[in-house]
């Protein structure tokens, strides 16, 4: 069973970015093929060896976007890439409970 998140989806225009070794090489997850196609459209990878995380805050900060992430971000309100302020309105927490995404701030 996987988790019910059409009702967030619906609600949101949603983007995910995901390392490129994720859907591609040996490390590719299990379920890569799940994801085929939503590639370039919601799915986007980051390129090999890079920091995944500052594309996702990049595209957030473009786009004036939220950001669905456990992670506080401290590393990059101390590396400057994003505020204290911007962290504290736009990251967004999330936990599953059975097969639903409970979203904080929903």
């Amino acid at each position: 069973r996987r988790p019910r998140i059409a009702h967030f989806a619906a609600t949101h225009e949603v983007h995910a970015i995901l390392p490129e070794w994720a859907m591609r090489g040996r490390r590719r997850l299990s379920e890569a093929e799940l994801l085929e196609p939503l590639l370039h459209r919601q799915l986007h990878l980051s390129p090999a060896g890079s920091n995944d995380d500052e594309f996702v805050l990049r595209f957030a900060l473009r786009r004036k976007a939220k950001v669905l992430t456990n992670d506080l971000l401290r590393d990059h309100i101390e590396s400057g890439l994003v505020t204290r302020e911007w962290a504290s309105s736009c990251r967004v927490a999330f936990m599953f409970i059975g097969d639903d995404i409970v979203v904080g701030g929903e």
